[in-house]
C-alpha cells in the first residue's frame, strides 16, 4: 500500500502532499477547488512522488551502501559505513519521508553531510553514487504505484456490435463486450467468477440485475430488470449504469490503486453506503475518492480525509483529525467540508431567524449553508482549532450580561483562529424581534402596558412570560416571519449580514 504522495505543476496546482494515506481515502472540497487537478497530477508521469519512510527502510538502505562502500578500498569502508549509518539514524530520528521525484534535492543533501564529515570531505564528490541507491530504494513502490482514474463522467453503449477484442476504458468505452464475453465463458473458469462478482454485487448494492443479451440484429443489448421485468437500459436512470462501470473497473483492472471521482453520482443515499461498504470490503486495493457527498465522508469507516481550495492556487490540507474533533462534538464532518458557509450561533433557536434574514438578503436558498449551535454557557471552552486556516466559518453571539465573561473568551478565540465574529449591541436575537411581531404571534398574551422591547433586558422577563415558566423561543421560526427586512435595516444585524453577502459574492 502507498502511504505517502506528492503532486505537483500542474494546472494551478503548485504543489501537494498526501501524507499516511489509508486504504480508502477522501478529498472534499468546493467545486473547481482542485479535486480533479490533483488526481490528473498523481496519474501523470515527472508530476508525482511516491514517498517512503526512512524509519521502517534503515537497514535495507545501509546494506545498499555497504555493497557500494565494499568496492572501494580509499575511502576506508567502515568509515564509510559509520558516516551512513549515522547520517540514515538523523534523518530517520527527524521522521524525513523521501520523495521518488524528489531524489536530487536528497542527493544534495547527502553530499552536503559528505562535505561535513572530517574524513571523506577529502574525497572526491563522485567517489559515490547515490542515484543507484535512491532507484532501488523506490523502485518497488514505483512498480506497485499503478493508478486506475475513473471519471466523473461515466457512460456506456447500451447497445453494440459484438467485438471480444475491445478494449475497456475506465470512462465504460467496451464494457458490455467486456460483461458478454465474461458471462459466455465455462461456469469454473476464472473469467466467469469475475462476472458472478459483478452481478452478485450488483444486485446486492442496487436490488436490480443486468444481463447482456443478442438482439434480432444480431448485436448485444444490456438490459436491467429492477422489479419483476426487464428493461432496456436506455429506459433506466444512469444511477444503476454507474454502479455498473465501477464494479466492472474494479474487477477487471488488475491494478492495485483506483481514484474515483464523485461515485455518489445518481445515486441514491442508501446505494451510496452500499457503495462505501463494498469498497472497503476489498482488502487488496487502495482508494482515492472525490466526493461532494455527506455519507462517503464518514470518520467511522474512512481512513483520511484531505481538503482542497483553490484562491488562484490549489493548496491541499489534511483534515482528518479536525474532521474526528467535529464528530466528537456531535456535529457531521460534511457539514464542515461541504459547506459554502458555516455559522456559528449561541443555540437552535437562533438558527430559524438567522436563515429567514438570509432569505431577505438573496442569500438563501441559493447557498448551502450550515449552522452549529455552541451552547452559550459552554462556547468559551470549545476547541475552535477545526476552523483554523478556513475562511468559511462566521460566528454571532449576543449580549447577555449574565454571560459577559464567556461571549468575550469566546470572541477572543474566534480572533486567534481568524473567525468573523460578531458580537451584538442587544440582550439576545429576540430582542430583535417588533412589538407587532410578537402581539400577532401571541395573541392576547402580551400585556398592553408593554409597547416597545428594551434591547437590554430578557424579552421573556418583559412580557412576563419568565414568571409563568414561558417562553418565546419556541415560536422563534413562526414570529420572524411576521417580520421583514426593514424591521433591522439600521441594526448591527445588518452588517452581519452584509458580511456574509459580500463573502458568498451576493449581487
Amino acid at each position: 500500500m502507498i502511504e505517502y504522495l506528492s503532486a505537483k505543476n500542474h494546472k494551478a496546482l503548485k504543489h501537494a502532499q498526501l501524507n499516511e494515506l489509508g486504504r480508502i481515502n477522501i478529498i472534499c472540497g468546493k467545486n473547481n477547488s482542485g479535486k480533479t487537478s490533483l488526481l490528473e497530477a498523481l496519474c501523470e508521469k515527472n508530476k508525482f512522488g511516491i514517498g517512503k519512510t526512512i524509519k521502517s527502510n534503515e537497514e535495507w538502505l545501509l546494506d545498499l551502501f555497504k555493497s557500494q562502500t565494499g568496492r572501494y578500498s580509499n575511502p576506508v569502508p567502515r568509515i564509510s559505513n559509520d558516516w551512513f549509518n549515522q547520517y540514515i539514524q538523523n534523518v530517520s530520528h527527524n521522521n524525513v519521508i523521501w520523495f521518488s521525484d524528489q531524489s536530487e534535492a536528497i542527493i544534495a543533501d547527502i553530499k552536503k553531510s559528505k562535505k561535513e564529515h572530517n574524513v571523506l570531505r577529502q574525497h572526491a564528490e563522485t567517489v559515490f553514487d547515490f542515484k543507484p541507491l535512491l532507484d532501488s530504494f523506490f523502485s518497488k513502490s514505483l512498480n506497485y504505484y499503478n493508478p486506475v482514474l475513473i471519471p466523473p463522467k461515466r457512460r456506456l453503449k447500451f447497445k453494440s456490435d459484438i467485438n471480444m477484442n475491445q478494449e475497456i476504458t475506465p470512462s465504460g468505452d467496451g464494457i458490455i463486450n467486456k460483461l458478454f464475453f465474461l458471462k459466455n465463458q465455462d461456469l469454473e473458469s476464472t473469467s466467469y467468477n469475475v462476472y458472478k462478482k459483478i452481478y452478485d454485487t450488483f444486485q446486492t448494492i442496487t436490488n436490480s440485475k443486468f444481463n447482456v443479451v443478442p438482439n434480432k440484429e444480431n448485436n448485444i443489448e444490456l438490459f436491467y430488470q429492477t422489479d419483476r421485468d426487464w428493461i432496456p437500459a436506455d429506459a433506466c436512470g444512469v444511477g444503476l449504469t454507474d454502479i455498473l462501470i465501477i464494479l466492472t473497473v474494479l474487477n477487471v483492472f488488475d491494478n492495485n490503486i483506483f481514484f474515483i471521482e464523485e461515485p455518489e453520482n445518481h445515486l441514491h443515499a442508501d446505494f451510496q453506503k452500499r457503495l462505501l461498504s463494498y469498497l472497503t470490503s476489498i482488502k487488496n486495493k487502495q482508494f482515492l475518492l472525490t466526493t461532494h457527498s455527506a455519507t462517503f465522508i464518514n470518520t467511522d469507516i474512512i481512513d483520511k480525509i484531505f481538503y482542497c481550495n483553490n484562491n488562484g492556487e490549489i493548496k491541499v490540507s489534511d483534515q482528518t483529525s479536525k474532521s474526528e474533533i467535529i464528530t466528537s462534538l456531535g456535529y457531521s464532518v460534511s457539514e464542515n467540508l461541504v459547506a459554502d458557509l458555516i455559522i456559528l450561533l449561541e443555540g437552535p433557536s437562533d438558527i430559524p431567524v438567522i436563515k429567514e434574514m438570509l432569505k431577505w438578503v438573496g442569500v438563501l436558498p441559493h447557498h448551502n449553508i450550515k449552522y452549529w449551535s455552541l451552547g452559550g454557557d459552554i462556547m468559551a471552552s470549545l476547541d475552535l482549532s477545526v476552523f483554523a486556516e478556513r475562511n468559511n466559518v462566521v460566528s454571532l453571539v449576543d449580549s447577555d450580561p449574565g454571560s459577559s465573561a464567556q461571549r468575550t473568551r469566546f470572541k477572543k478565540n474566534c480572533d486567534t483562529n481568524q473567525i468573523f465574529c460578531t458580537k451584538l449591541k442587544r440582550y439576545s436575537i429576540e430582542n430583535y424581534f417588533t412589538i407587532n411581531a410578537l402581539r400577532e404571534t401571541f395573541p392576547d398574551q402580551i400585556p398592553l402596558r408593554v409597547k416597545e422591547i428594551n434591547h437590554m433586558e430578557s424579552v421573556d422577563s418583559q412580557i412576563g412570560f419568565k414568571a409563568k415558566n414561558k417562553t418565546i423561543k419556541s415560536k422563534n421560526s413562526q414570529i420572524i416571519k411576521k417580520m421583514s427586512i426593514s424591521d433591522i435595516a439600521e441594526t448591527d444585524l445588518m452588517p452581519f449580514l452584509n458580511h456574509i453577502k459580500k463573502f458568498l459574492k451576493v449581487i
